[in-house]
């Protein structure tokens, strides 16, 4: 049997609202997610008012429960973070990751990953 759509899990990013950092959550709607960011204590000196929490359409919830995804690498892996500091997949530098072919790679290595597809598709990566 189908998901009804209103109980369906999603991905948000929590965060308050002067602030760019943030928690993935994972919830069915909009008020649940910041209901378990803010509950979790994440944000302190923040009032309910303060907290947001915007949906990430393209986050991976598969096999997810509804609650904090704690780790930070499986966040960015999964789409709810642009870029976390970590340790590189490929050179294993510490340094600001990108999510590039499912990897969590480096700025430089995220550069050699596109120049390996420039040299596949051309055509596709042109005007940069």
């Amino acid at each position: 049997m189908q998901e009804k759509k209103k109980d369906k899990k999603r991905g948000y990013f929590v965060h308050d609202q002067d602030d760019s950092w943030g928690i993935a959550v994972v919830a069915t709607t909009v008020r649940e997610a910041k209901r378990i960011g803010f509950a979790a204590g994440e944000f302190p000196g923040s009032e309910w008012i303060d907290i947001r929490a915007r949906w990430e359409r393209d986050a991976n919830v598969t096999s997810l429960e509804i609650g904090i995804l704690h780790d930070l690498r499986e966040g960015l892996l999964r789409g709810f973070y642009d870029d976390i500091e970590g340790k590189c997949d490929a050179c294993g530098s510490e340094s600001e990751l990108k999510r590039c072919n499912d990897k969590a790679l480096c700025f430089e290595c995220v550069e050699k990953e596109d120049e390996k597809l420039d040299h596949i598709y051309p055509w596709q990566h042109r005007d940069r």
